[in-house]
């Protein structure tokens, strides 16, 4: 028999749901999508030293999180730099320290040039003993031009000497920047798209996160919820979660007496209209995310 939603759900297993949906990049939570599954399987069999893999998408679609689990299944050795919107990462000399200092090896020079030198040859040094590296930049549009020089530097460098792979993260500018530089563009290997999700993958992804809780998505949204869900969040995982948490949350705040207001496709609509901005980001702190922590998810 289905489980008629707030029937049996105290405030700690809502507590627990609106935890179990924050957008998160641990493995733990990963859902083979389609679109997802053939990135991961393009992205393994293309790691040839000196060519760079592109994956491109739209914020929310699941990129930061793909390269997590694309880092557990890597059987080289590899490190990961996420471009950050403010200034710490901003020119040349910040990247190769930055590269340097995640490869613990403390950086001597001051400029870029005696930089890069140094950078070249712990990747030498490593690729004797250690074989190829793979290198994974996030947030790789934020890359400034005279950074992609850099980049292409060293794969052209690791083409000869066959040391490094580079992996690149970003939003979908970063495919056009990359194909005006014509001299990087020559070594890349691989270009991907991320797209949004079906409505059957989009129902995976709430089942994957509320399994914890021994919940599925189906006992605490109706069918029309679960169909409005997808419709608002147009097939985006990050939309979606926030769009499911603001509700669940809207419920609780309804609730009359001890019964929660199941989570219907009005609900599904009036947390649309709250809980992204203009950019479709979350915008909304709920009042049970205020009074939980979720660790590990």
């Amino acid at each position: 028999m289905t489980q008629t939603f707030g029937s049996n759900l105290a405030r700690g297993d809502l507590t627990s749901a609106i935890g179990a949906l924050r957008d998160s990049s641990s493995p733990d939570v990963f859902v083979p999508t389609l679109g997802h599954k053939d990135c991961l399987e393009r992205l393994s069999a293309n790691l040839t030293p000196g060519t760079v893999s592109i994956v491109t998408g739209d914020t929310g679609l699941g990129k930061t999180l793909l390269g997590s689990v694309l880092r557990q299944q890597l059987n080289f050795p590899h490190l990961t730099i996420s471009m950050p919107p403010d200034a710490r990462i901003h020119t040349d000399v910040q990247l190769l320290r930055h590269l340097l200092e995640r490869m613990d090896v403390p950086p001597q020079g001051r400029s870029g040039l005696d930089l890069l030198s140094e950078v070249q040859a712990v990747l030498d040094r490593r690729s004797a003993s250690e074989g190829r590296m793979v290198l994974i930049i996030d947030d790789a549009h934020r890359l400034s031009s005279s950074q992609l020089d850099v980049l292409r530097t060293l794969l052209d460098v690791a083409f000869r000497g066959e040391t490094l792979v580079v992996i690149l993260f970003g939003e979908p500018e970063l495919s056009e920047r990359l194909h005006r530089k014509r001299r990087l563009d020559q070594f890349v290997a691989v270009r991907h798209v991320l797209n949004p999700v079906n409505q059957l993958d989009a129902e995976r992804i709430l089942d994957t996160r509320l399994h914890c809780i021994n919940h599925r998505a189906h006992e605490l949204f109706n069918a029309a919820a679960l169909k409005s869900l997808y419709q608002f969040s147009t097939g985006n995982p990050a939309k979606l979660l926030t769009i499911a948490r603001t509700a669940i949350d809207s419920a609780w705040q309804s609730r009359s007496g001890d019964r929660i207001i199941p989570v219907d496709h009005r609900a599904i609509r009036d947390a649309a209209s709250i809980s992204t901005g203009g950019d479709g980001q979350p915008q909304l702190l709920t009042s049970l995310d205020a009074s939980t922590r979720w660790e590990g998810r």
